[in-house]
C-alpha cells in the first residue's frame, strides 16, 4: 500500500492539552502493529520538533494526533516535515508493508498553536501620598499580552493590618488591567499599604487563545510612601 492523501483534520488555535489531528489515507485498507512502537508524523511547531502519534486505522485511513505542550507556539501554522515508522508496522491484509516514502502534502496554515500563558510583568501604583476617605487607590497589572477579563477579580491590599480588596475596574482587551479601591473611613496606614495576591473570585483573565493569565507577581513596587490617613486632626487645648 502507498500513501495517497494527507488531510489536516482540524483548524484554529489550540492551547496546552488541546490537539490537532491529521488523516493519512492509503491506497487500500491497512492494519497497524504497534508492538515495536507507534508511527508518527514529524511536525515543526514554531521551530521545535513535535510529533503527531498514530492510532489504529479505519479501513484505509489512519489518524495522527498532536497534543500541544506547555510553551508550544506557532502563529502561522505548524508544518509536517515527515513520517516516522518509529518501530511500528503498517501493512495490508496479506502482510505487505506500507511504502512510507513520498508523504503527501497538506495545508496546515490554519493549524496554529499558542500554549504560552500571559504573565504579569509589572505592577503600577496610582495613589495619593496620603490617601483620605473617598479617594481611590489603583493598582495596574501590566500583562505580557492583551487579556480579556470577566467577573470581578481583585488584588489584596494590606492597610494598617487589615486586608481589603481592590476590585477590577478597567482594561479588558488590553495588557493593562486596573484594580481600584476607595479608601473607607477608619482606614489608616502610616508606613504605606502593602500589595498582596490577585484572586479571580470566580472570574477569568485570559488571552485571545484562551490561556489563563499566570497570576504570579514577581516584583512588587515600593509603596512605603503611599500612606493612608482618614483620621481627622483633633484640636488640643
Amino acid at each position: 500500500p502507498t500513501m495517497t492523501a494527507l488531510t489536516a483534520n482540524s483548524s484554529g488555535v489550540i492551547t496546552e492539552g488541546d490537539s490537532h489531528t491529521f488523516v493519512l489515507t492509503f491506497s487500500e485498507s491497512v492494519s497497524l502493529d504497534s508492538a515495536g512502537g507507534t508511527p508518527r508524523l514529524v511536525l515543526d511547531v514554531g521551530g521545535v520538533t513535535r510529533y503527531a502519534m498514530a492510532s489504529a486505522p479505519v479501513a484505509a485511513n489512519m489518524t495522527f494526533t498532536y497534543t500541544a505542550l506547555a510553551g508550544d507556539l506557532d502563529a502561522d501554522g505548524l508544518s509536517i516535515t515527515g513520517i516516522d515508522a518509529n518501530g511500528g508496522v503498517i501493512s495490508d491484509a496479506v502482510g505487505n508493508a506500507a511504502d512510507l516514502s513520498g508523504l503527501p502534502t497538506a495545508d496546515t496554515s490554519a493549524m496554529t498553536v499558542d500554549a504560552i500563558p500571559p504573565s504579569i510583568t509589572a505592577l503600577e501604583v496610582t495613589a495619593p501620598s496620603y490617601a483620605m476617605a473617598g479617594e481611590i487607590i489603583t493598582i495596574t497589572a501590566v500583562a505580557s499580552e492583551a487579556v480579556t477579563v470577566t467577573g470581578a477579580p481583585s488584588i489584596a491590599l494590606d492597610i494598617g493590618g487589615s486586608t481589603v480588596a481592590a476590585v477590577y475596574s478597567a482594561g479588558t482587551g488590553s495588557d493593562r488591567i486596573a484594580f481600584s479601591y476607595m479608601v473607607q473611613p477608619g482606614d489608616n496606614d502610616s508606613d504605606g499599604f502593602a500589595i498582596g495576591a490577585i484572586s479571580l473570585n470566580g472570574g477569568n483573565m485570559t488571552d485571545a487563545a484562551g490561556n489563563a493569565l499566570d497570576l504570579t507577581i514577581t516584583s512588587v513596587p515600593d509603596t512605603s510612601a503611599n500612606r493612608v490617613d482618614t483620621t481627622a486632626p483633633v484640636v488640643q487645648s
